[in-house]
C-alpha cells in the first residue's frame, strides 16, 4: 500500500471480532460503563485506601500486622490500576459508539494525572 493509499475499511466480520474482543476486554476488568466521575470516585477510594495501608504498614509493630498492611497496599494498588484500565475502554467503548475520538481524548486527559501515579507505583 503507497503511503497516500487510504486505509483499508474494516469488513463487517472484522468488526464484529473486535467488538467480541473489545466486550471480552471489558468484562474481565469489569468495566460497567461508568461515567468519568464515577472512575475519578473508584481512584480517589483506592487512593485512600493506599495512604491508609501504607500508614499501617509503616506502624505495623509486628511481621504479621506489616505482612497484612503489604496486602492492602497491593490491593489498593490493584484497584487503582483496574480502575484506570476501566476508565481507558470505557473512553475507546465511547469513541467507537460516537464514532469520534476527540471525547475519548477528552476522558483520558481527566483521568491522566491518577492513572500515571497508579502506573508508577
Amino acid at each position: 500500500m503507497s503511503p497516500s493509499s487510504p486505509a483499508p475499511t474494516p469488513t463487517s466480520t472484522e468488526d464484529a471480532e473486535l467488538q467480541a474482543d473489545f466486550t471480552a476486554i471489558e468484562e474481565e476488568i469489569g468495566a460497567t460503563n461508568e461515567s468519568v466521575e464515577d472512575i475519578q470516585r473508584q481512584l480517589a477510594d483506592a487512593e485512600k485506601q493506599l495512604e491508609e495501608a501504607t500508614t499501617d504498614r509503616e506502624e505495623a509493630d509486628d511481621a504479621l500486622t506489616a505482612a497484612k498492611a503489604e496486602t492492602e497496599t497491593f490491593k489498593a494498588n490493584a484497584e487503582r490500576a483496574r480502575a484506570c484500565l476501566s476508565g481507558a475502554v470505557e473512553a475507546v467503548g465511547a469513541a467507537v459508539e460516537s464514532g469520534g475520538a476527540e471525547a475519548a481524548v477528552a476522558q483520558l486527559e481527566q483521568l491522566a494525572g491518577s492513572c500515571r501515579s497508579a502506573a508508577s507505583a
